[in-house]
């Protein structure tokens, strides 16, 4: 619930909430569910859909994420894990991290309850490679395409190709900032 108040959600979109079968849930977790319904009823068109997962059957429970994830048709996602099953919450992460095209950002509530971690989970699905580390550090210090050029000794097709793909993960922004992720790509691959 933290997770959808933190992100806003629009009556167009579509909220998603993945449980174990219904036998196995307990009490706390159907009151959470409940107030969930509750919550999401007054706020997005479609309401809140519950997919129900074969906890501990990994490849049926990744295969249902993937699936149901790819039919909103979604270029960005952004998840919740917290609480739960943690074969559940594993079993939905691996299934977000599935998903090909499509941005994915996963919000994990601290247990303190005083802030959460935001993963954005396509950065470490792009490739690693040194050219694009250089081009990410360049753009970062204010070059354009051009001044990338001049510096890596690529061809300003070249560089704007890399840029593109780069793009794609989300790594650069349309006027060829960097953006956190492309930040964290460079701290993951630097180091």
């Amino acid at each position: 619930m933290r997770a959808l108040m933190r992100r806003g959600v629009g009556w167009d979109d579509g909220v998603v909430v993945f449980v174990p079968r219904e036998e196995v849930r307990d009490e706390r977790a159907e009151r959470a569910l409940d107030a969930l319904r509750k919550i999401v009823e007054g706020l997005v068109g479609g309401g809140l859909r519950e997919v129900e997962l074969e906890v501990g059957d990994l490849v049926s429970a990744v295969s249902a994420v993937r699936s149901t994830v790819l039919s909103y048709g979604a270029s960005e996602v952004y998840g919740s894990l917290g609480g739960g099953m943690r074969a559940l919450v594993v079993e939905v992460l691996l299934g977000l991290l599935m998903l090909e095209g499509v941005r994915v950002y996963v919000d994990i509530d601290l247990e303190s309850g005083r802030g959460y971690v935001s993963v954005p989970l396509h950065v470490f699905k792009a490739p690693r490679r040194e050219r694009w580390a250089s081009i990410l550090r360049l753009l970062e210090a204010g070059e354009g395409v051009r001044g990338v050029a001049a510096k890596t000794g690529l061809s300003p097709a070249t560089v704007s190709r890399e840029v593109r793909e780069m793009r794609a993960f989300g790594l650069v922004d349309d006027e060829l900032r960097v953006t956190e992720a492309g930040l964290l790509y460079l701290r993951v691959h630097s180091s």
